[in-house]
């Protein structure tokens, strides 16, 4: 399974107006599909020109390892050498920084992700993970480090909620679900 067309513009048009509300910086937003095949791309005016591979490079990087781009950024920080391996393997398609997001079923099934640039990673994630729940899906952000406050208030969360579990490498995100430790759904 993966994204129709009309499901990505719906987390685009869903993810530009979560940025519009928070008062994010002008922002490029891409979404792929499971394969990585771009489906919708925006760009906010005032954006550079590279503000497109980007945003498509955090997306493609997420759905090509199965992961969100924050924990290719992980990967990066903690041995630099592979990162290097994974951007050269993807002919430098791949952005490892913060701000991919796979996208998922309710049933965990991986539709394909969204990738944002333009503002600070961490709220170009926020945004991302803002406009894929508003969509109905399952954010997955790859991440195992708890959300800043600014996180938790893009996406309306309070104290009793997390973006992810911090014992997991690559958790998904599930408010208010019977996910496990690992942030997916017990089978």
């Amino acid at each position: 399974m993966t994204l129709t067309l009309a499901q990505a513009r719906t987390i685009l048009d869903k993810t530009l107006a979560a940025a519009r509300e928070k008062k994010l910086k002008p922002l490029g937003v891409a979404v792929v599909d499971s394969r990585g095949a771009l489906r919708a791309y925006a760009e906010e005016d005032g954006n550079p020109i590279l503000r497109s591979k980007m945003a498509s490079g955090k997306a493609f990087g997420s759905v090509s390892f199965g992961t969100g781009s924050r924990r290719l950024h992980q990967i990066g920080v903690e041995r630099p050498h592979m990162a290097a391996a994974l951007i050269e393997m993807s002919g430098g398609a791949l952005v490892p920084v913060p701000g991919g997001v796979l996208v998922r079923d309710k049933a965990g099934a991986m539709l394909g992700a969204v990738g944002v640039s333009g503002d600070t990673s961490d709220n170009d994630e926020a945004a991302a993970i803002a406009g894929i729940e508003a969509a109905g899906f399952v954010a997955e952000t790859g991440g195992s480090r708890p959300p800043t406050a600014r996180m938790r208030s893009l996406n309306g969360l309070t104290d009793g909620h997390s973006l992810g579990a911090p014992a997991a490498p690559e958790s998904c995100v599930r408010i208010g679900s019977a996910a496990g430790p690992s942030g997916r759904k017990s089978r």
